[in-house]
């Protein structure tokens, strides 16, 4: 199981990147600056067992995403929005999130949903259990 954290800025990115291992310290949680490094990630290693958390700066970069729509159908994923405007968010939901969060709240709501999403992965049927 592993973290991967998009986002163009390396501050926020470590900020994220330290509120995941605050709750989760044994999961793998990698970063990339740009989301082809990332797809390239996902290619090399699989979608298996992914959580991907995605920092957007601003509407523009949300919508670029769309250009890798597909490839997250198979990952589960957290967005974080630049703002709370109904378009943005309206946007967000399009690339079907499983969660989304925003930039001004801090990172321990999204580190805790990828704790949540993580369990999930050990235990997806907790009535096979």
């Amino acid at each position: 199981m592993r973290v991967i954290v998009y986002s163009r800025e390396k501050k926020a990115a470590l900020d994220l990147v330290e509120a995941i291992h605050s709750l989760v310290p044994a999961t793998k949680v990698e970063s990339c600056a740009s989301f082809p490094l990332c797809e390239a990630m996902l290619v090399e290693t699989g979608t298996g067992g992914v959580v991907m958390v995605a920092l957007v700066a601003d509407r523009e970069e949300l919508a670029s995403l769309f250009l890798f729509r597909e490839r997250f159908m198979d990952i589960q994923l957290i967005l974080i929005l630049p703002e709370d405007s109904a378009a943005t968010i309206c946007l967000g939901h399009r690339l079907q999130p499983r969660f989304v969060g925003f930039r001004d709240n801090g990172f321990r709501d999204v580190a805790a949903v990828a704790m949540r999403l993580l369990g999930r992965m050990d235990y997806p049927c907790q009535l096979c259990n």
